[in-house]
């Protein structure tokens, strides 16, 4: 196989290492990323390694390996997760108005805004 791109990092190393293992040239991620990255980098020039980088796309081709090899090809099992605490840091206002933002690697998830009215309080002392 022969790649001539421009960078051949991210998200395409990522590629070229799961069809690594796809096609059984390496067996584990580690390998894959490891072969990748000591070909990519130009030992001429600069001794940086220049392979897949990211942990993310470093998971995810462990995560390639995984279900090729553990789960034959097919997704794992679903699993539900649970909230095992929800802590709140701190109120501003008057307390009759409820935000929550629950935020996971900068992307929102959830975000909910409950007022007085819909909570069931009044305003009467």
């Amino acid at each position: 196989m022969f790649l001539e791109l421009t960078s051949l990092l991210g998200r395409t190393g990522t590629v070229v290492c799961a069809f690594l293992i796809a096609s059984e040239l390496f067996l584990t991620a580690k390998e894959s990323l490891y072969y990748f990255g000591e070909r990519q980098t130009d030992k001429t020039n600069s001794t940086e390694f220049q392979g897949v980088e990211i942990p993310s796309q470093n998971r995810y081709v462990g995560y390639f390996a995984q279900v090729k090899h553990i789960y034959n090809w097919n997704l794992p099992p679903r699993r539900i997760l649970f909230t095992k605490a929800f802590i709140i840091y701190s109120i501003h206002g008057d307390g009759y108005d409820l935000k929550v933002k629950i935020v996971i690697e900068k992307k929102v998830v959830l975000f909910l805004y409950l007022f007085k009215k819909l909570l069931g309080l009044t305003t009467k002392k």
